[in-house]
């Protein structure tokens, strides 16, 4: 199983590499274009050399957009790997999504507002031993990432943050983190039953 979080964090690790790789070169590209075509006509009139521009720029502005989109979209990939495992890891020791949100609503009276993973984490803690506020130690961004998924996934506005390449893969080494832990932890667990 440790592997299998671990071969997951990478590949998604990687594509945002990629992702990032790819959109920074061309965006590079497309300004070095303008540059290149400023310096070759700095006799042109200014407003001859903006038109000659404005194509490039718009490009920019398209290429620009569409990284901003994949990056909006990387927020719940990295929540949903999370997801993915701790339902993975808690089915293995007998724990269905439902049971673990009728659990929690038993104990809690209302699941609203509240995440899978803040589920599957009070199942760990209250049944396996495991520390309390596992997600404040161990991904401590992840109330405010979890929020921002909901926003981006209900397109609601969430201009009040900006989501770059070191957050996603800050708050993925988070969660790979914490999967680490409760994996290496119910596997202790369930040897010493």
């Amino acid at each position: 199983m440790l592997a299998s979080i671990e071969d997951s964090a990478s590949l998604l690790n990687n594509l945002v590499d990629e992702l990032d790789r790819f959109y920074s070169s061309k965006l590079t590209d497309y300004e070095k274009r303008i540059e290149l075509l400023k310096t070759e006509n700095s006799e042109e009139n200014p407003e001859v050399l903006y038109s000659m521009c404005s194509e490039w720029n718009y490009a920019i502005c398209i290429y620009d957009e569409f990284f901003t989109e994949t990056k909006e979209m990387l927020v719940p990939k990295v929540y949903s790997y999370a997801e993915k495992h701790l339902n993975e890891i808690l089915s293995m020791l007998g724990y269905s999504r439902n049971v673990i949100s009728k659990e929690y609503k038993n104990s809690n009276h209302s699941t609203q507002g509240i995440s899978d993973i803040e589920k599957c984490c009070y199942i760990l803690q209250n049944h396996f031993g495991l520390q309390q506020n596992l997600l404040d130690g161990y991904w401590p961004m992840f109330k405010d990432f979890h929020k921002l998924r909901k926003e981006i996934e209900h397109r609601y506005d969430h201009s009040y943050v900006t989501i770059d390449i070191k957050m996603i893969k800050r708050n993925l080494d988070y969660a790979l983190q914490l999967l680490k832990h409760i994996e290496l932890a119910t596997r202790e667990k369930m040897s010493d039953n």
